[in-house]
């Protein structure tokens, strides 16, 4: 008799299906009633009719063993549980989905069923599109309709025009920003010669920039690195001199309430 199994290592018994163990019975010998009972993974209690126990071959590997006969609502035929598979000595691969078996006859590699249905569905798939014109009606389709996407071989980068966050230059009279990519690059590899130049941005402002550039005035540029005055704060006792006093009963209270 042969049948069709579902592997499952977390069974703990091999059974047949009833359904089909009565279509089958009549070719099995040394079958006896049971009267075990199988608790089903969604709790339900399932009585067994029949205890079977031979010898059972898979591709020529020999083994003993014995089923037990339940209703399985047609979800599976066979099911090859634990103690089956300790009789032939089961190893899982999962990574290639294989099984191999060893018993009287030698050794023997199982490959998944489902995974070759799958691909044997899939290539009739690919057949049956590929039918529908010959190598060159396809060439004449191409050259009808010429590929309308094309990459582009080395594309230039674009500028970044975002003010204010990347670092900016001020070389040969002229203010130049750097992009992040050319930026990390020029951190990475000083030597490397290859880097995207500095991309110009003469049309922007650049943001709180310090040079050395003879067209700027000293005194402005001392201005701009002279401290802010804050010492006419420091006797101020009003509700905002956060910078002298943050800690102001007032001031907190005052937010407090605003809050």
């Amino acid at each position: 008799i042969r049948v069709t199994a579902l592997f499952d290592k977390g069974a703990m018994i091999s059974a047949m299906c009833s359904s089909f163990f009565e279509k089958i019975k009549h070719c099995l010998g040394n079958w006896t009633p049971s009267s075990k009972r199988l608790q089903m993974a969604n709790g339900a209690i399932i009585p067994s009719h029949t205890t079977w126990r031979g010898e059972v071959e898979i591709k020529g590997i020999k083994a003993y063993g014995e089923f037990k006969v339940f209703d399985s609502g047609g979800r599976w035929k066979f099911l090859f549980g634990k103690p089956m598979l300790h009789a032939f000595k089961a190893i899982h691969n999962y990574q290639t989905d294989k099984v191999d078996i060893i018993g009287i006859g030698g050794t023997c590699t199982l490959h998944n069923l489902s995974l070759a249905k799958k691909a044997s569905i899939n290539k009739v798939v690919e057949e049956v599109h590929n039918l529908g014109a010959s190598s060159e009606d396809q060439g004449e389709d191409r050259n009808k309709h010429p590929p309308v996407h094309q990459e582009k071989k080395n594309p230039k980068p674009k500028p970044n025009c975002l003010a204010g966050h990347n670092a900016a230059r001020h070389v040969g009279g002229q203010r130049w920003r750097m992009s992040e990519e050319s930026k990390t690059k020029q951190q990475v590899s000083t030597e490397d010669k290859n880097t995207d130049p500095i991309t110009p941005t003469e049309n922007e402002i650049p943001i709180c920039i310090l040079t050395e550039d003879g067209d700027m005035p000293k005194a402005l540029i001392e201005a701009m690195l002279k401290e802010i005055p804050v010492g006419f704060l420091e006797n101020d006792n009003a509700i905002f001199t956060r910078l002298t006093d943050p800690f102001n009963a007032n001031r907190v209270a005052f937010i407090i309430k605003k809050v």
